[in-house]
């Protein structure tokens, strides 16, 4: 669910939604408009999921790069740029990919598997990135 409204405005929108963890993340509007198109989660391609609050000072490189790949950018913020990042590097080992994002965001990004979980990263400003078929992410 991704939503601009107060986060007490969604028990009302989330009643018919099966599970029993979620994320929620309220946005302050660093890139691009506070629109459901910026909500987070972030989602590449229907498959990784980003939360994540900071700013990503290369993202416009990291933009360019990824639209020469074929990748879509559907939102204004710098978060999306992760996204596909991630799942522009993901084959088989999550921690990898990690590694490579680690050096994408400078020398400051320290990645790590989010609790010694296979299926997801955290980064200390934080960065949580999940993939589909998990019906639960950790924060």
């Amino acid at each position: 669910m991704r939503t601009v409204s107060r986060v007490a405005d969604l028990s009302s929108k989330l009643k018919d939604t099966a599970g029993t963890t979620g994320i929620a993340h309220t946005r302050w509007a660093t890139h691009g408009a506070p629109v459901t198109e910026n909500a987070h989660p972030i989602v590449s391609r229907g498959e990784v999921a980003v939360v994540h609050n900071g700013i990503i000072e290369n993202h416009e490189a990291l933009r360019a790069e990824l639209q020469q790949q074929g990748y879509r950018f559907e939102s204004q913020t710098d978060t999306e740029v992760i996204a596909h990042l991630v799942h522009s590097l993901y084959e088989d080992d999550l921690l990898e990919v990690g590694e490579v994002i680690a050096g994408a965001l400078g020398p400051d990004a320290d990645i790590d598997s989010l609790r010694g979980r296979s299926d997801a990263l955290c980064e200390k400003r934080p960065l949580y990135p999940g993939f589909r078929g998990y019906t639960t992410y950790q924060a």
